[in-house]
């Protein structure tokens, strides 16, 4: 297939379009049966470059993809109110990043793989109701 495509498969999962090479490739927009959706830039059928997720849940992330993960820039946004803006690595936080609880908790600082880094250079912790260790590591939802 090629050009402007709507395709719906026997799970329920659908794509509406650009197509080349009968690929999903460009800008479209593939909905998933179990409700999650995706809007943007596809390539070689996977996300591909800038583009939304919203899941069922009420998550959203918009931001850059590579190859359908989370890779580069982006904000993810919770239901409650949480919020994180900053690099991804592989659907992994990666690199330096702000994350804002919903209570207003702020963390500003390194990623690596997921684990906030305490510790590391140009930190901003801003967490009430305890004070985070120098050189701990705390994982993160």
């Amino acid at each position: 297939m090629h050009g402007q495509v709507m395709q719906t498969w026997p799970d329920g999962d659908g794509y509406i379009g650009a197509w080349r090479d009968d690929q999903q490739h460009g800008l479209g927009t593939y909905k998933w049966d179990g409700g999650n959706r995706y809007e943007g830039v596809r390539r070689d059928g996977n996300q591909n470059g800038q583009g939304t997720k919203i899941w069922a849940s009420g998550n959203t992330y918009l931001g850059v993809w590579r190859n359908g993960k989370m890779n580069g820039h982006g904000t993810h946004t919770w239901p409650n109110g949480d919020e994180f803006v900053g690099k991804w690595n592989k659907d992994q936080k990666h690199g330096h990043s702000t994350k804002t609880w919903a209570d207003g908790d702020k963390y500003e600082g390194t990623y690596h793989n997921n684990v906030i880094q305490i510790g590391c250079r140009r930190e901003v912790v801003q967490v009430r109701g305890h004070v985070p260790q120098q050189r701990h590591t705390k994982r993160v939802p």
